[in-house]
Formats: structure tokens, sequence, C-alpha cells
């Protein structure tokens, strides 16, 4: 899982902060992280109500800030706080207390806010109406030393988001984006591949959904997991399809055992007894009737991942990119909502779920769509889950995804492009929807038009190279 981090906003009054930290905020959550915000104001009603302003009052509302935010960095979060915070002691004692932190000075003259001030309050401070007024009648001691320091009165907000944003990578805290891709789903690719693995390990045997659930895990197609869940995890996911890191994952990816296996590496077994991988043992739990393990681990060889992919783009140019994850051979209807979605994209990923379709879509794609306009990931995955698909969509570049139905895609950063059912059109002359056609009718779905085929008939919804497929195949199954 990715580190929690404190970014902590501090300035006068007016500077700024709370825009900032909540455009930040908004960026951070693009990238996958979650982000819990510790606004001052709602922190001076909840957690420190009572408290006034004298400097010990103030001291006490920064230390349970901090105290609060080192709370949810340890829960691999992103803890944002945009208060006042004048006193530089008890800013470096709240430091001291938290391993990654980040402090943000937004520096703004005290004449500048004066004339931004709506309220009037600067003005009135400065004549005497309002006595321990931070910056006028109290004391506002700047940072010595900032992890980074913004001047609101020179920059745009939009310029200052990208410094602080630059600085993270910098420091670690999130990763650095590259080729302006979506990033991936909590920010970082977790990649992990092994040359070889100790034979004499003690073994677990993999079934075939765990086989391909480590391929996914080790390519980092289910970034940012690294390995099969632990008990904590598991139990989140059952509950409330979070992450403990409060990122939203749809499925459990577990891994069971029949026996108890002792904490340490393991080597990962295919049921035919290859060497498929190693586990790091760290949690074993019992769950659902089975025991299962968690921990991290690495793969002797994995399909083409998300990082290959994502050079691939990258090399290409591509920004903004459609995920197509067809999971029946395509019809002319499909093919319509693909190629529509190109009229935007910069390319088309295409992210078949088996051999089958996979070869229907490269016909389609070498015959029928613009050289280089598309690129191919199959979805090596078992796991039936729509949020899932539209995560290792995510991790491998795409910013929109094209679905059916009502998919909840929410807090996932990928856009849903939602395919209208279409239907052959007597009016049009060719496929139309109910929103582009002034006819109505009815369209039938891929196991109507396989009936049509396996009746001897020519369904006028598929193009004929994939017609003769999908004859070939039923030719190979009754013969």
């Amino acid at each position: 899982m990715s580190q929690g981090f404190v970014l902590w906003f501090t300035g006068l009054s007016g500077s700024g902060k709370s825009t900032l930290s909540s455009q930040v905020a908004v960026e951070l959550r693009k990238r996958g992280v979650h982000v819990e915000r510790l606004d001052g104001d709602d922190v001076r009603r909840n957690l420190s109500k009572g408290l006034g302003f004298s400097r010990e009052d103030r001291d006490t509302n920064i230390r349970r800030i901090g105290f609060v935010a080192k709370l949810i960095a340890r829960s691999s979060a992103c803890a944002i706080t945009a208060a006042i915070s004048p006193y530089r002691s008890v800013r470096d004692a709240v430091r001291g207390s938290i391993e990654n932190f980040c402090e943000i000075y937004v520096e703004c003259p005290l004449e500048v806010l004066a004339e931004r001030d709506p309220k009037g309050l600067y003005r009135k401070a400065l004549a005497g109406e309002i006595k321990n007024f931070t910056g006028v009648s109290d004391p506002y001691e700047a940072p010595l030393a900032p992890e980074v320091h913004v001047r609101s009165d020179l920059e745009t907000p939009g310029e200052s988001v990208q410094k602080i944003l630059a600085r993270l990578e910098e420091l670690g805290f999130i990763g650095a984006h590259a080729g302006g891709l979506a990033w991936p789903y909590g920010g970082d690719l977790m990649e992990a591949r092994v040359e070889a693995v100790d034979g004499a390990l003690p073994s677990i045997a993999l079934d075939a959904a765990a086989e391909l659930d480590l391929a996914c895990l080790a390519s980092g197609a289910y970034s940012p997991l690294t390995g099969f869940m632990n008990e904590k995890d598991y139990l989140r996911v059952v509950r409330e399809q979070r992450l403990e890191s409060g990122l939203r994952w749809p499925v459990p990816i577990t891994l069971a055992v029949d026996a108890p296996p002792a904490h340490g590496e393991a080597a990962l077994r295919s049921p035919d007894g290859s060497l498929r991988g190693v586990i790091e043992v760290r949690d074993v739990f019992r769950a659902g009737g089975k025991l299962h393990v968690g921990g991290d681990v690495c793969a002797l060889a994995a399909p083409e991942g998300p990082r290959s992919v994502r050079e691939q783009m990258k090399a290409r140019g591509w920004q903004r990119v459609v995920a197509w994850q067809p999971r029946t051979p395509p019809l002319l209807a499909d093919e319509h909502a693909a190629r529509a979605a190109l009229e935007f994209a910069d390319g088309l990923l295409i992210q078949p779920r088996d051999a089958l379709v996979a070869d229907c879509c490269r016909v389609l794609a070498e015959r029928y769509f613009a050289s280089g306009s598309t690129l191919f990931a199959p979805l090596h995955t078992a796991q039936d889950s729509p949020v899932l698909d539209a995560i290792v969509a995510r991790n491998h570049g795409a910013s929109h995804l094209l679905v059916q139905g009502d998919a909840l895609l929410d807090e996932l950063g990928i856009e849903p492009l939602r395919a209208q059912p279409m239907f052959a059109s007597e009016r049009v002359g060719g496929l139309a929807s109910a929103q582009t056609a002034p006819d109505t009718g009815t369209p039938r779905a891929y196991a109507e038009v396989r009936a049509a085929l396996e009746r001897g008939e020519t369904p006028a919804e598929l193009r004929p190279e994939i017609a003769e497929l999908l004859r070939a195949k039923l030719a190979r199954r009754t013969g």
C-alpha cells in the first residue's frame, strides 16, 4: 500500500490556504489518493469547541489537529489541514510527531490581504477595532524552512497547486506523472516480478482463479494491491467495499490454503505443479469457512502489464484514452460505440476477456480502424466486477471507459462513457438508438445473434469476418 502523509497549510487569514488545500485534494483524489481534509473552522466547531484564542488554547487546537492528522496518515491516507497555526514551536512539535509531513507556507503581504478582505476584518484590526487578530495585533511566526513556499499574491492558484504536487513527487509521497496519462489507481504501479524461485521453499497451490489474480497483482493491473489481502483489508472490503486505506475496492483478492503455512516466503505453484512465483506470508486468517493467507507477491512470468502499455501510449503521445472491454465478440453496435469514442480520444485501449473475443477484436481493429488508433491489453482476470475492470483500465492509462448499464464508477478517477442500445433503423437506414432515430426497434443481444448464427442465418449485427470466425468455432465444437 502507498504511504500516508500530512499536508499542513499555514498562512494568514485570507491568504488562500483553504482554496489551495481544496484544489490539491481534488488533484490527489484524481490520482487515487484517499484524502481527508481537516478544515480549521470545522475543527473549531467539533474537535476544539470551547477553546478560545489565547496562545495556550490555540496551541491545544493545533495539537488536536495534528493528532487526528497523524491517525489519518497512519492508515495510508493523506490528511490536509488549512489552519492558520500561527506559532512555530507547536507546528514544529506536530512535525516531529509525524513521519511524512509537508509544511506549505501560503504567503501574502498584509496590504494585499487588506485589499482582498470582503468583510473588512483587516481594516478593522489595523484600526484597533478587533483585538488579538493574527498578523496585526497578534503575532504570526512564518515557517523558517517549509517544504513548499507559495506566494498567493504573485502566483495563480493553478501555478501554486502544480508547485505543491511537484514537491510531493520529489518527496516520494506521490508517484511522478508520466506522459499526461491518467494516474494509476492509488498513485503508483505496484509491479513485482522475480527472476527465480527457490525450489526448496514450502509450496502453496494456486487454483486457476488465484493464478490469474497472481498475474494481475504482479503486473500492476490490480494496483495499489501488492499481494493477496490480509484480514483487515478482506473484512473492510466485504463490509464496505473499501481497502483499509479508504480507497474503494469491490471484491476480495484472497488466497485460500488447505493448511496454515509458516510466516515467511513460500513458493506459489499452478495446479500442474509449475512454479509461478513467491509470496511473503504475513497473515493467516479464516473467512467464509476457508483458511486464507495474505502477503506481498512476485511472479516469475506475467502478461504484458500496465507499465509497458503506458510506455506505448506515451510514445504515441496519447493522453485521452478510452478503454473498451468487450466480454463477447463485438457486434456492429459495439463497434459503432468504440468508433464514436475515438472521435474525441487520442486512442482506444481494447481489453478483451478471452481468446475468441480477442481474435474478433483484432480483425476488427486491423480492417476497420485507423492504423495506430488502438492498443491491446487483454484482461487476464477471473473476477467479475465492473468496478475492478474500471480500476484495471485506469491502471493501464485509460481516462474513460465504455460501459453499458448503470455501473457506478465514483471515486475511481475514470469517466464512464455509456453506450446506448442500438437497433437497425429503417428511417435512418443504419444503426441508431432511441436518442438518434425517429423510429424504434429492438436491439438484439449477442446471445440472440449467436443463436441466429447457429441456425445458419447471417445476422446483420455482425461484420462478415466476425461471423466467419464464429462459424469456424461452432464447426469445431460440433465436429
